[in-house]
């Protein structure tokens, strides 16, 4: 079952696997990739697809050099979109 990106923390926390610690460390990961993707495109939506498959990699091998559960593209839509929106009101 694909997440929807109107999903609840929790439910997102629940479809990618993660105990309360591999959550926190998932959203340490994605809020440094989601300041590093806001230098140079204005939303989730705009990140070119090949740079979201990279930056799914990215994360997953961070995941997983701590032996958290990886994260499918999903997940990913879910924290990305609103974390890229949250940069761009903080700098405005």
């Amino acid at each position: 079952m694909t997440l929807s990106v109107n999903a609840s923390s929790e439910e997102a926390q629940r479809t990618a696997g993660h105990d309360r610690f591999g959550w926190g460390r998932f959203l340490d990961f994605t809020r440094f990739e989601a300041t590093n993707l806001a230098q140079r495109w204005t939303s989730w939506t705009s990140v070119p697809a090949n740079k979201k498959r990279a930056t799914l990699q990215r994360i997953n091998e961070r995941l997983e050099g701590e032996d958290i559960p990886d994260i499918q593209d999903d997940v990913l839509t879910w924290r990305m979109s609103p974390a890229m929106r949250r940069l761009r009101g903080s700098c405005s």
